[in-house]
C-alpha cells in the first residue's frame, strides 16, 4: 500500500509540473515549402502581443485645453513606456484616435472654410 502512495504522489508532481511543447509545425515535413513560408513569416510579421485600452470616462471634458493637456501627457507616457523596466511598445506601432483627430484639425486650422477652424483655440 505505502508503495502505490509514494507511486502516485510522484505521478502527481510529476504531472503537476509537465511542460506541454506543441506546434502544429511539428506535423508538417522539414523540406515542405510551407516550413520557408512559416519561417520568413515568424522573422517579418511576429510583433508580440496587441492590446486595446478603451477609456470611457462621462466627467471629462475633452474640450478643455487641460484636458487635451492631459491626454497628450499621457499619450507620450505610453508611447516612451514611462517608468517601465522594459520597453514593451514597438516604435511606430502606438495608435490612437486623438493623435489622428489632432493632425487631422491642425491641418484643418489655417482652411478659411473648415468646420473646425478654432476649434483648438482656447
Amino acid at each position: 500500500m505505502a508503495v502505490w502512495v509514494i507511486f502516485i504522489g510522484i505521478s502527481s508532481w510529476g504531472a503537476a509540473n509537465l511542460d506541454i511543447d506543441f506546434k502544429q509545425t511539428y506535423f508538417i515535413s522539414a523540406s515542405a515549402y510551407i516550413n520557408e513560408y512559416i519561417e520568413r513569416q515568424d522573422l517579418h510579421y511576429k510583433s508580440g502581443e496587441t492590446i486595446t485600452v478603451y477609456v470611457d470616462n462621462a466627467d471629462t471634458d475633452f474640450t478643455t485645453m487641460e484636458s487635451q493637456q492631459k491626454l497628450n501627457t499621457l499619450i507620450d507616457q505610453i508611447k516612451t513606456c514611462k517608468d517601465c523596466s522594459q520597453d514593451w511598445i514597438k516604435e511606430d506601432t502606438f495608435d490612437s484616435w486623438y493623435v489622428q483627430l489632432k493632425a487631422f484639425s491642425q491641418a484643418n486650422n489655417n482652411a478659411a472654410s473648415s468646420a473646425c477652424e478654432g476649434s483648438w483655440d482656447s
